[in-house]
């Protein structure tokens, strides 16, 4: 519908995903590896946007693309609205609050990631951010959560499952509460099923980058 109405798009898939060249199998990823990645995947949306040159750029991810896309939105000015579906933040309940705990690998004990949370909750309000760079993770560097506060001047859209095991709805919250000014739309899915629902969310996301 975007294309019909004269809207350019452009699809990225992700450094990870099948449809690009094989890459480190997510299962295996530790904390570096992960922070390489949403690095990457950030720089190569900027370019993407710097290549092309327009003055402003709309952005849509889904699950892990939201979260990157977050980043991106927060680091890049000509990204001015967002829509991001089955997405959250704070890897501590991402990891050990949902279904990935039986899934991903950990390489921190849940006792250890839970007093890390805590800090880092702490340092969130305190606002002091270069204290992260003290803390021995490398998660809270490309948490989307750590960057949800720089969004309050942009238009966001969060759409998430109510069912979802895989970005709990409270991951959601947290996001949603820290940007100020989002929209956030909560269908009765699971992180899978909420792709039934594409048809009505198309056209709320249509309908939030023409408003």
């Amino acid at each position: 519908p975007l294309v019909k109405k004269g809207h350019s798009m452009i699809f990225y898939p992700l450094p990870g995903h099948f449809k690009r060249k094989k890459s480190k199998d997510i299962k295996n990823m530790k904390d570096e590896d992960f922070m390489r990645f949403f690095s990457r995947s950030v720089r190569e949306i900027k370019g993407i946007i710097k290549f092309f040159g327009e003055k402003e750029f709309h952005l849509v991810g889904i699950s892990m693309g939201g979260m990157i896309g977050i980043i991106a939105m927060a680091m890049e000015n000509k990204i001015r609205k967002g829509a991001f579906i089955g997405t959250g933040g704070n890897f501590e309940n991402i990891l050990w609050r949902g279904v990935l705990r039986f899934i991903l690998p950990k390489d921190c004990t849940r006792r250890n990631c839970h007093i890390l949370h805590k800090k880092y909750k702490e340092i969130l309000e305190k606002g002091n951010f270069e204290e992260l760079e003290e803390l021995p993770r490398y998660c809270f560097l490309y948490d989307p959560l750590t960057f949800s506060h720089l969004l309050k001047e942009k238009d966001v859209l969060l759409i998430n499952g109510f069912l979802d095991s895989v970005i709990p709805l409270f991951s959601a919250y947290e996001i949603r509460r820290r940007i100020k000014n989002s929209r956030w739309l909560i269908y009765p899915a699971t992180h899978l099923s909420i792709s039934l629902f594409y048809p009505f969310i198309r056209g709320k996301i249509k309908k939030f980058l023409e408003d």
